[in-house]
């Protein structure tokens, strides 16, 4: 069935050839661009497109319509226009859009159908020949043994037969519409590209081998030769033949390799090679046998082996020759001289083989070693030198394998000699209770390739601080380096600073509580006394003024009780602030900021963030007394209208920052006599914490402490 695709304005014309057309053979439809048609209309065996210009002068609106149909691309698609004649520079175009033929005269007439139909026939004739042509192409490209790919402008598979799939590992369905540098090797994609691309100028290029990868990611390589794929008289493409070199690449990289590595065992060898007889004749040599010996080839060759060996004599290298037959291979070491008289070290492998028509000989491959053995001998030297650094190293060295036992310790400890800790574990000296830290320490240092540090104790009472160090970057190491330093004194001073530090935050508690024991007495004793002869004397003022008209004499004395009591309340806030036993450490410094707010007509801000109602006595006592001294400081020296209070928890710390905008100063600066910075670092210190001081001149002041949180215990239910 050969369909055939009209388009026109006349009914008429249409309706005539469509008559004229035997169904049997033609399919008419009616169409003026491809959207006008069913799917089938284009995926047919061949179209004819019959287009009718008559009485049209519109250059431009035929070559539009035209180039619709141009972009179709079916192949099979043979195309007649008719109405044009006269019209030269529209035929001109429309042979360049790919028209087949032209029908001229008034359409309808006789003529005209005689055209029509011998022009039909001949498109009809040609399109199935075409048609069966290219069935017969497709099917041997589809089933050939060699692959084929058809690829477009853009670098993608158009079309791939099924053995080009097979060769990479697909189907061709899986491939068609990839680029085809996806299929390569990354490295060649570059070379392949520039290689195609020269088909635009040359009729065909190749074969090339490039290297490739298959679905499953093995290295294959591919033979490629490809031509321009033409349609219409311009190349849309490349059509390309591939065919699977992976084997016959491998048999030559075997063959290339074996006669390279023949090449390099027997011509440029690190190792001289010597063929020997039977009798010790010489019987072929390599260049590296002439470098080594400072013969010539052709002078070794008249020489026999004993000749250049000057610690045998002839009897004994004969019989070194004997013993090869007789063992099949033997591996020795000895001295040999040199064409101008130097001795040099060498190394003999030799091995006795069957030779050409049943002789026998000897290979032998000597090297040079005499480098190698003036390095051992140095290295031998630089070990001894080593070792007696490390005997005589404070700390203790030693090598230990994977479960911990000795092969080389520097010195003695308490636990004996060198030579009784060789063989053992270095856990059997470890106390028991630092067994576990100690494998681990040494199985993370295998494991990590990171040195380990680890604190121990000894069975014999001594502390170490040991470092575990990898001698090999990675796990495949068997032998791990142990220094081990003495820290006994050091751990015992370390003790007697943290037992000082405990005994100075005992002593501050005790200060604290004698404060506040201090407070509540004045509070309760004096301060109550005088609030009450207050009382008196202003009860005593009212009845005078009552019964005389008169009490000025009383006003003295009332303000200087007036004034003594607020100076014990001073002090009592200054010994222990009440309001601290009672309401915690935020109302206290609410309470502070109130009081230095007043008395100093300074704009204190506080911001706090604690997730604990209280803290403990200590911490709340100490934090109370370092904001104190940070305010006192601030407001004395500072000369800044404002100061900011910082105070919150983060995790299990506590920080507070207290800050100003005054002069500044440099904390180097500060003289030792002057104790409130060091007395605000001393009680973080105590408390396990840390104070810090930023200022510089005129960029005020930043104090940063970082205090552990301690929260006091619950209360024991009733």
């Amino acid at each position: 069935m050969l369909h055939v695709h009209v388009s026109t304005d006349d009914d008429q014309l249409f309706d005539g050839i469509a008559r004229a057309l035997p169904e049997a053979e033609y399919r008419v439809q009616r169409a003026n661009c491809p959207a006008d048609l069913p799917p089938v209309g284009l995926e047919s065996e061949g179209a004819i497109l019959v287009l009718d210009f008559a009485g049209s002068d519109d250059t431009a609106a035929a070559e539009a319509r035209w180039e619709r149909w141009r972009d179709v691309g079916n192949e099979s698609l043979g195309k007649l226009a008719c109405g044009l004649e006269g019209r030269a520079e529209i035929r001109a175009q429309l042979v360049r859009a790919g028209v087949d033929g032209f029908l001229d005269g008034e359409p309808a007439s006789a003529e005209w159908w005689e055209q029509w139909l011998l022009a039909v026939g001949r498109l009809s004739r040609c399109l199935r020949v075409r048609d069966e042509r290219e069935a017969r192409l497709s099917a041997f490209v589809r089933h050939s043994v060699f692959g084929y790919v058809e690829i477009g402008l853009d670098g993608r598979l158009t079309f791939v037969n099924d053995r080009a799939a097979e060769i990479f590992g697909y189907r061709a369905n899986e491939v068609t519409g990839y680029h085809f540098t996806e299929f390569l090797d990354p490295s060649e994609a570059g070379r392949a590209t520039s290689e195609l691309q020269r088909l635009l100028t040359e009729d065909s290029r190749g074969p090339f081998e490039y290297k490739a990868q298959s679905r499953g990611g093995q290295v294959i390589y591919v033979a490629v030769s490809g031509q321009r794929l033409m349609r219409g008289g311009e190349a849309v493409g490349y059509q390309c033949n591939l065919l699977d070199v992976t084997e016959r690449r491998r048999a030559r990289e075997a063959l290339r390799r074996n006669a390279q590595r023949d090449r390099a065992i027997l011509g440029q060898a690190m190792d001289a090679f010597l063929l020997v007889g039977m009798d010790g004749q010489l019987l072929e040599v390599n260049e590296k046998a002439a470098e080594i010996f400072g013969i010539g080839a052709d002078d070794l060759l008249k020489m026999h082996a004993h000749d250049l060996d000057v610690e045998h004599s002839i009897s004994e290298a004969k019989a070194r020759i004997e013993r090869i037959k007789t063992e099949g291979s033997h591996r020795f070491e000895s001295r040999a001289r040199r064409a101008d008289g130097a001795i040099i070290d060498i190394e003999v492998s030799a091995e006795h083989v069957e030779w050409r028509d049943g002789g026998q000989v000897v290979f032998a491959f000597v090297r040079d070693v005499t480098q190698r053995n003036e390095r051992e001998r140095q290295l031998r030297h630089s070990e001894a030198r080593l070792r007696a650094l490390l005997t005589h190293q404070p700390d203790l060295v030693a090598l230990l394998d994977r479960e911990g036992v000795v092969s080389f310790v520097n010195r003695g400890t308490a636990a004996g000699e060198p030579e009784s800790f060789l063989g053992r574990r270095a856990f059997d000296f470890a106390h028991p209770d630092f067994v576990p830290l100690c494998r681990n320490a040494i199985e993370e240092t295998f494991r990590t390739g990171e040195v380990q540090s680890v604190e121990m104790l000894d069975v014999f009472g001594v502390w170490w601080l040991a470092r575990i160090v990898p001698l090999d970057s990675n796990d495949t190491g068997s032998e791990v380096l142990m220094i081990a330093t003495d820290i006994t004194e050091r751990r015992r001073a370390r003790e007697a600073v943290q037992s000082e530090r405990k005994l100075l935050r005992e002593l501050l508690d005790l200060q604290e509580r004698d404060r506040r024991l201090i407070a509540y007495e004045i509070h309760d004793g004096v301060a109550q006394k005088l609030t009450a002869t207050l009382y008196q004397l202003q009860a005593a003022q009212a009845a005078a003024e009552k019964a005389h008209g008169d009490a000025k004499s009383f006003t003295p004395a009332i303000q200087l009780l007036t004034d003594s009591i607020a100076e014990v309340r001073r002090l009592i806030g200054g010994l222990r602030p009440p309001i601290l036993d009672e309401l915690g450490i935020v109302a206290a410094l609410d309470y502070l900021v109130a009081e230095y707010d007043r008395d100093y007509s300074l704009q204190i801000t506080m911001e706090h963030d604690l997730s604990h109602d209280r803290l403990a006595s200590a911490l709340e006592s100490n934090l109370f007394r370092i904001v104190q001294e940070s305010l006192t400081n601030a407001c004395r020296h500072s000369h800044s209208q404002k100061v900011a209070i910082r105070l919150w928890q983060a995790d299990k710390m506590l920080r507070l920052e207290v800050e100003d905008w005054g002069v500044g100063f440099d904390p180097e600066e500060v003289p030792v006599s002057q104790f409130g910075l060091r007395g605000i670092r001393e009680r973080a210190r105590l408390l396990g914490g840390s104070a810090e001081v930023f200022s510089r001149p005129g960029e005020g002041t930043r104090i940063v402490v970082n205090l552990p949180l301690i929260v006091p215990p619950p209360a024991s239910a009733p």
